[in-house]
């Protein structure tokens, strides 16, 4: 499975990093916020099946780089975790609206993440539905 993950923290960031790099069958490409991930995303030469992704980011935030795969016919059934600090009713009614998979609060662990990346993995692609699963650990 091909991750990009997307986050301006420098400890989030390597923690993800020395985690997913346990994960033989993963390869996994980092990003420090939504601008850079777009141009990464947009690549023809690259495909992601993952995304992981911070919210509050510098340039362009995790939501509005959600929104925008969205509605990009390449990438619009991209799978998504958004993995954020952000812990407000607001924030994940508008999470749900742009469907991700999982929505992770920070501080998390990291079994609680690899449990979130496997499940993705392991769903077939199919369309994807409004909808979200909240985990706070």
């Amino acid at each position: 499975m091909n991750i990009i993950v997307v986050d301006d923290d420098d400890g989030c960031s390597q923690l993800l990093r020395e985690l997913l790099a346990k994960e033989p069958d993963h390869t996994s490409t980092f990003a420090v916020n939504g601008a850079e991930a777009w141009w990464l995303l947009s690549d023809p030469e690259r495909h992601f099946d993952l995304g992981i992704f911070d919210i509050k980011m510098p340039i362009v935030d995790g939501l509005s780089l959600l929104k925008r795969i969205r509605m990009t016919p390449k990438l619009k059934d991209l799978a998504v975790i958004l993995c954020t600090g952000l812990n407000e009713r607001r924030t994940v009614q508008e999470a749900a609206q742009y469907v991700v998979q999982h929505y992770i609060v920070k501080p998390y662990t990291a079994n609680a993440m690899l449990e979130k990346i496997h499940q993705v993995a392991q769903v077939t692609p199919q369309p994807r539905k409004a909808g979200i699963n909240l985990v706070m650990t």
